[in-house]
């Protein structure tokens, strides 16, 4: 079923589709038709790239154009529209897993136009955030690089050094990636890189179910000297190290985790902040967490240590955010996705906000901090968690109104700005103070389990300890 949207899009293009719907079906043949009764003007191919467009996003699926995408890429290899060779890339890099066709098809397609193909696929490659539900686009990528060099062998030192130059990503690609990235250059017989595969394969970044070590020196140990057998790194490195925010950003995607870099910073802020500060491992299991709330697992030891380490690096570098101003979060770096219209800017800049102060209090709450953690005495942190909410659910009324306007969210959020400014920095010096109270009580309590009944309590209230702490210590 169409959007509105699509709908209106489909409308431009009824020509081109019409001529699609009178070709025989792919399943209905064995080659691809030439399509020598369609020209290729410039408002066909135009055409052409905007079905590939509404292909990849399912406008098409399910109608009686479903095989126009099929129809689409195939016409524009055929022509030979080198023009089209961005939007070729582009529908395969949005084919997810069970998009059959695009996969099988597209790299053989792409790779027919030769070597003009090839910057394009590096920049496809090294630009794009490999989400985790669509790294067998990627895999396609390489393959498809794969297959010029063997076309065109001229070709295959430039080719190779493509796949090592993303294989030295190898911590924030997927193992998975890894494992086909080795694979094509040990088929390339590029054994200029084997100190990399060695490297890749001994921190336990490649699926072993994919290509596996003794594969790749059979392969080319007879070409290169090469170690027998690889010894895994298997603990984690005393030196815990933040690999900064654009690689850590490039590790949660891979792994398919529901945050972002901007978000997990809050989030770890509210935790390192929280009174019953939680175990590094609920941290992690809350960070490796998917949209739909579900775990995600690393697909190998090395990479489920890299993470753990950039992770706990991160938690070190924002630690000293106890006794200092935290800036309030900004959203300046939105990409190309987003429309230019500055009024939708201002939403999606406000989602995104919103999303990061959801972050700080689920990272609080994770450590059983909220706003009915604090006595009376410490009721500067409880109103600040109060109003902090309040706040946001006033945002939500605004945003959610229909006569809502973008100049009153952006009021909303300087309040709250404001706000963060004036009060951060007691409610961490409260949260810390109350941290070590309650440290100190447990302490004390630990300490003090054998004193007598009747002896005064060692808290020094003057009370007999059956009449004081006793039932404290017992509990315990």
């Amino acid at each position: 079923m169409s959007t509105p949207r699509g709908e209106l899009e489909i409308a431009k293009v009824a020509t081109s589709l019409d001529e699609f719907r009178r070709q025989p079906a792919p399943t209905e043949q064995k080659e691809w038709s030439s399509y020598s009764d369609i020209d290729p003007t410039q408002e066909k191919i135009s055409d052409w790239v905007t079905i590939l467009r509404l292909d990849a996003e399912w406008e098409l699926y399910s109608t009686e154009n479903s095989w126009a995408g099929v129809h689409s890429w195939r016409i524009l290899t055929k022509k030979k529209i080198h023009e089209a060779l961005p939007d070729l890339i582009e529908r395969l890099i949005w084919s997810h897993e069970e998009d059959e066709w695009a996969l099988e098809e597209l790299p053989s397609a792409i790779s027919s136009f030769g070597a003009l193909a090839i910057p394009h696929l590096r920049k496809a490659i090294f630009e794009n955030t490999i989400f985790r539900e669509y790294v067998w686009s990627f895999v396609a990528l390489i393959e498809t690089l794969g297959l010029i060099a063997k076309e065109l062998p001229q070709e295959t030192a430039n080719i190779t050094l493509i796949l090592a130059e993303k294989l030295r990503e190898m911590e924030t690609n997927s193992p998975t990636l890894n494992a086909f990235l080795i694979f094509e250059l040990v088929d390339l017989k590029a054994v200029e890189h084997a100190l990399l595969l060695v490297e890749a394969f001994s921190k336990d970044l490649v699926h072993g179910e994919i290509i596996n070590w003794e594969y790749t020196y059979e392969k080319l140990s007879p070409l290169t000297d090469l170690p027998k057998e690889i010894t895994s790194w298997d603990t984690l490195p005393d030196q815990l190290s933040y690999p900064g925010d654009e690689s850590f950003q490039k590790l949660l995607k891979t792994l398919g985790s529901h945050f972002n870099v901007d978000e997990i910073k809050l989030f770890l802020l509210g935790a390192i902040l929280s009174i019953e500060l939680p175990p590094s491992s609920a941290v992690m299991d809350e960070v490796l967490t998917d949209y739909e709330g579900e775990s995600v697992d690393v697909e190998t030891q090395g990479q489920a240590l890299f993470f753990a380490r950039a992770l706990l690096g991160l938690w070190n570098e924002l630690s000293p955010f106890q006794d200092c101003f935290y800036p309030f979060p900004e959203v300046d770096n939105l990409n190309d996705s987003v429309p230019s219209e500055e009024d939708t800017k201002t939403w999606v800049r406000s989602a995104r906000r919103a999303m990061q102060i959801a972050s700080f209090l689920d990272g609080l709450e994770l450590g059983d901090t909220n706003s009915t953690s604090f006595q009376s005495s410490e009721k500067i942190a409880a109103d600040f968690l109060i109003t902090l909410q309040d706040k946001m659910n006033e945002l939500r009324r605004v945003q959610f109104a229909s006569e809502g306007e973008p100049d009153s969210v952006g009021v909303i959020w300087e309040e709250i700005e404001e706000f963060w400014k004036e009060n951060y920095l007691q409610f961490a010096t409260t949260c810390k103070e109350v941290r070590k109270k309650k440290l100190d009580r447990q302490q004390f309590l630990e300490t003090h389990r054998r004193v007598g009944r009747n002896d005064r309590c060692p808290c020094g209230s003057g009370k007999k300890f059956k009449k004081c702490c006793l039932n404290e210590v017992a509990t315990k």
